[in-house]
């Protein structure tokens, strides 16, 4: 798990993002992780409810066979995006 950076004087990301964490990354050396800062989970949660809601009633409307359709069409197409992210990275 990563381990929180100690707080220090705020910066520029606290400014602009103060409901965001910084976290030293274990396996990506110079890299840092971005998670909601466990205090301020609340109100963003509150903020997606109606969405989840509303996924969840559309959701509900599918089969298992359909839902299966539609996971693995999102994880393959998700997986060709972030192949094509690395090729454009590699190509820097």
């Amino acid at each position: 798990m990563a381990k929180s950076r100690p707080r220090r004087r705020a910066s520029t990301f606290d400014i602009l993002h103060p409901d965001l964490d910084e976290c030293v990354n274990p396996n990506a050396a110079g890299k840092v992780l971005v998670r909601v800062r466990e205090d301020r989970i609340g109100p963003i949660a509150a903020l997606y409810a109606p969405l989840e809601k509303a996924m969840q009633a559309l959701l509900a409307g599918y089969s298992k066979e359909e839902l299966k359709v539609l996971i693995d069409f999102a994880e393959r197409s998700g997986g060709l995006l972030l192949a094509r992210v690395s090729e454009l990275n590699d190509s820097k």
